[in-house]
């Protein structure tokens, strides 16, 4: 402190003196303030979410340079060893990290049906979905967690999730919390019926899709024999129904329903490698880009990222929706040479308009700024940055 007043008062010289300095009491550190949406938007009788198991994968796996390459490694080899045996002979790719999002997935389910979810007792249709719902994640659990009817299943019960909660909260927030509605601060998933006779889409709130509609879908082989989802359920351009078919057979990306509370520090220490979540959740909606989202709404907006990164990924064009949430996927293990303990290298990122100007284009806009993809911290006009990523 010394020091530091020392060099202060060398910076202003004589003209202030220290007697006619006032002294100023530290604040101290606080969690930012709730947002008045958030604290609007109704809770669950009794909320599961911090009950359920962490997901080490997330966590500790993926994250690790070492442990999570070393991984995704051995899972590329076995998705490539099953898809020359052909899955269509039984030889399914199995996820052993899914089997910690089925196990929570049955604790909610079980949580729900036990009326201990919801502040009304279900209906015997929405009942009925959640027992088909357990009987499946059984299933799924005595498989060893089959990749693609897994991400399917946690698909599946998101929707039914946000049905649910539709009819049983959201709707009803439209009269009792009315500047949610006002302000855009509640972003729900809809359901596509079509066009009009005007050429406009009719899209009506989750709440009035039938469960009976949704159960009766074969959801990607899960339930044989059934209708498209993609046409019953869902509007054309969802990057649900455009890309998860497509992520889902492209061997050299994972995509992981969790439950696991994420942020964009995590997305950064796992960002190397193509792995990407979708958000599941216990809420009946949780707040995203300033919207509180509902279940099917919020795994949609990890979708969009999802597509975003990937794309980026392959092409290493970069767009505005990739700048938080993307920023270590161009510069890694993705690149020849990267090193995965650290940086080594920096990108130039425009600070006004968040678009990737690397390798440096003097005059691309009105100010460039040179940030480290891996911390997302400035440095300056093109240091290096030495931080490690744990």
């Amino acid at each position: 402190q010394g020091r530091a007043v020392s060099r202060v008062m060398a910076d202003i010289g004589p003209h202030c003196a220290p007697s006619a300095w006032l002294p100023v009491q530290a604040l101290p550190e606080c969690e930012p303030p709730v947002p008045w949406f958030e604290q609007r938007m109704p809770a669950p009788k009794d909320d599961i979410g911090p009950r359920l198991l962490q997901d080490p994968w997330l966590r500790s796996c993926w994250p690790d340079p070492a442990r999570g390459r070393s991984f995704y490694d051995q899972q590329l080899a076995a998705r490539l060893e099953k898809k020359q045996a052909g899955e269509q002979a039984g030889e399914e790719y199995r996820f052993a990290p899914f089997l910690v999002t089925l196990g929570n997935m049955r604790q909610l389910t079980a949580h729900i049906l036990a009326d201990q979810h919801f502040h009304e007792e279900l209906d015997p249709d929405e009942r009925g979905a959640f027992v088909e719902l357990q009987r499946l994640i059984d299933q799924m659990i005595e498989l060893q967690a089959p990749y693609k009817r897994t991400v399917h299943l946690a698909v599946l019960m998101t929707l039914v999730l946000d049905i649910v909660s539709s009819r049983h909260v959201t709707q009803g927030l439209r009269d009792i919390e009315p500047d949610l509605w006002k302000h855009h601060r509640i972003a729900e998933f809809r359901w596509y019926k079509g066009r009009d006779g005007h050429g406009r889409d009719m899209l009506w709130p989750a709440g009035r899709i039938p469960l009976e509609t949704v159960l009766s879908c074969r959801w990607g082989g899960l339930l044989p024999g059934g209708l498209d989802e993609k046409q019953q359920l869902f509007q054309p351009g969802d990057f649900i129904v455009r890309c998860l078919s497509h992520w889902l057979d492209d061997e050299r990306l994972l995509v992981c329903p969790s439950f696991e509370a994420l942020d964009p520090e995590d997305f950064c220490r796992f960002g190397h490698l193509p792995v990407y979540p979708l958000g599941m959740m216990t809420r009946f909606a949780l707040n995203a880009d300033g919207q509180m989202m509902t279940p099917m709404q919020f795994m949609e907006h990890d979708a969009f990222h999802t597509d975003d990164a990937a794309i980026s990924r392959v092409t290493g064009c970069w767009s505005r929706s990739t700048a938080v949430c993307c920023f270590v996927s161009w510069c890694s293990t993705a690149l020849p040479g990267r090193r995965q303990d650290g940086c080594g290298r920096w990108c130039c990122w425009c600070s006004s308009c968040f678009m990737n100007t690397a390798p440096p284009r003097p005059g691309h806009c009105c100010t460039t700024a040179a940030f480290c993809p891996c911390c997302i911290s400035s440095t300056g006009s093109g240091g290096n940055c030495t931080r490690t990523i744990r």
